[in-house]
């Protein structure tokens, strides 16, 4: 999976709509609230050596330092090649990637792929998974990739390495039970990752896919 790398027009017929949560279709299994930051579990800060990890301090959402020590994508598109993915390999190539599902908006967007005979990936919530998670079973069905925005869309250069880690695996968790698969591509929400981010994410088997052209469509 790579990110987007010119406009589509597909993503103008993502619209903004009210769905009614459908409690029957919600996921079965035990998991924390959603769209909040999910509670830490012990064996999952574990899987992470913390003595491997950059030692960033957690930062406040939208305040960036005027030297960007850590490499703030947030704050200067800063990247490390060996974490970050923003390109396709191979020149002229480009990949369509959508965030913040499963939803009824996901739906929208996945009739008008399918119709062209295009994949994409889509980085889904855990709490929308949670919720939705028929709706992330068509998604797999079509043919489309997955990758993770973590469960509570929450900045997590704000968290501490603990609530990283669990926005991770929770969303993870979700994953498996949907549609059992486990995602190897993460998508920070707000593109908002440092080196401290990148070395959680990396002890936890991921990549970061990053986009270098975003539609705006999220304003609608």
């Amino acid at each position: 999976m790579y990110t987007i790398k010119i406009f589509s027009a597909i993503s103008v017929l993502l619209a903004l709509s009210t769905s009614i949560l459908n409690v029957e279709a919600q996921l079965k299994g035990k998991y924390p609230p959603v769209d909040k930051p999910p509670p830490a579990d012990a064996t999952w800060t574990a899987l992470v050596d913390q003595t491997k990890l950059i030692k960033a301090p957690i930062r406040t959402p939208g305040i960036c330092n005027p030297v960007d020590t850590y490499c703030v994508w947030s704050c200067t598109n800063c990247l490390r090649p060996e974490s970050d993915i923003q390109y396709c390999p191979d020149k002229n190539d480009w990949a369509l990637t959508y965030d913040d599902g499963p939803s009824v908006n996901s739906l929208t967007i996945l009739d008008a792929l399918n119709a062209r005979g295009i994949k994409a990936t889509f980085f889904v919530i855990g709490s929308r998974v949670f919720e939705n998670p028929d709706i992330l079973k068509k998604i797999v069905d079509s043919g489309h990739q997955i990758g993770s925005h973590t469960w509570s869309h929450t900045p997590l250069t704000s968290q501490t390495t603990e609530q990283i880690i669990a926005e991770v695996k929770w969303t993870e968790q979700a994953i498996k039970e949907a549609v059992n698969l486990t995602p190897k591509w993460f998508r920070p929400p707000q593109g908002d990752f440092d080196d401290r981010v990148r070395g959680i994410l990396t002890q936890l088997g991921y990549k970061i896919a990053i986009w270098d052209l975003d539609t705006f469509d999220w304003h609608s």
